[in-house]
């Protein structure tokens, strides 16, 4: 038997928002959310995904606070327009999944890049 087994988490309803902290300053301008936030980073980082939180108060959790330029928000549905998911792993976090590598499919992984942000506004 194996003790250590996390039941899944629920899927997060279409309406839910999740938030994500901007990492870097180039991912917002102007208060309009850019494609550069959701680029996957090169590998070993990201590899289950994008993350983002469904809350507020928890979306720069385990980032330095100099990392936190802002947040950015948008609809679980939005992502799930393209294709994509949001799959929560903790209470307080999930990742988009879905986008490929860019070194794998780049036309692809910036097409869907451009879309995130589109669809993305800043919190103000």
């Amino acid at each position: 038997m194996i003790d250590n087994l996390v039941p899944a988490l629920p899927p997060y309803d279409c309406l839910q928002i999740i938030y994500r902290t901007a990492r870097s300053s180039d991912w917002i301008k102007n208060r309009v959310v850019r494609k550069q936030a959701f680029n996957r980073s090169r590998p070993p980082y990201d590899r289950r995904g994008l993350s983002g939180s469904p809350s507020r108060d928890h979306c720069a959790d385990g980032l330095p606070p100099h990392a936190n330029k802002g947040t950015i928000t948008f609809l679980v549905g939005h992502v799930r327009e393209l294709g994509l998911d949001v799959i929560p792993d903790t209470p307080t976090h999930g990742n988009i999944v879905g986008i490929p590598d860019r070194d794998e499919d780049r036309a692809r992984h910036d097409y869907l890049a451009g879309e995130l942000a589109r669809k993305a506004r800043v919190l103000l």
